[in-house]
């Protein structure tokens, strides 16, 4: 994911869905193909996440640009935060991958070194360590910091 075009949506989506008061417009998004809790997520404005996550409705993994998920956004930001939340929400997903190139937000997490967000993936039910995205890398051979490899390897990861 280019961060330069992360960054560049996000400013576009800054607050967009911020009016959103009723569950029949909660999973509506902008412009860019962003829900409000894209937004939040990618700001990491936990007191947003949590107020969207408590709208009746609210599909915890919508996705938006390329397949993005509000957890692929709080992951590959380092809002460990917004990713603890994310994670206790019904539903979640945690190995959804990007349609892009097959990343999960362990991936993203991963390869951008942020490893409380790591061990926040790591802890949640049926997370896959192995799994490759499109090039067939893993989210292990991503990571660059030894302390996210270790992290990995510690659950299980291969390779």
């Amino acid at each position: 994911m280019d961060q330069s075009v992360l960054e560049a949506d996000e400013r576009e989506t800054r607050g967009a869905a911020r009016i959103v008061d009723g569950s029949e417009a909660i999973n509506a998004k902008d412009g860019w193909g962003y829900a409000a809790l894209h937004c939040a997520a990618a700001e990491g404005d936990v007191a947003e996440v949590r107020r969207i996550l408590s709208i009746p409705g609210v599909d915890v993994n919508v996705e938006g640009k390329s397949g993005r998920t509000p957890l692929h956004m709080a992951s590959y930001k380092g809002h460990s935060a917004a990713v603890k939340l994310l994670l206790a929400a019904p539903g979640i997903d945690v190995n959804r991958a990007e349609n892009e190139d097959g990343r999960t937000p362990l991936h993203t997490a991963s390869e951008k070194g942020h490893a409380e967000g790591v061990k926040l993936l790591l802890g949640a039910p049926g997370i896959d360590v192995n799994r490759s995205n499109r090039d067939g890398r893993t989210p292990l051979e991503m990571a660059e910091k030894d302390e996210i490899r270790a992290l990995l390897r510690a659950a299980g990861a291969t390779g």
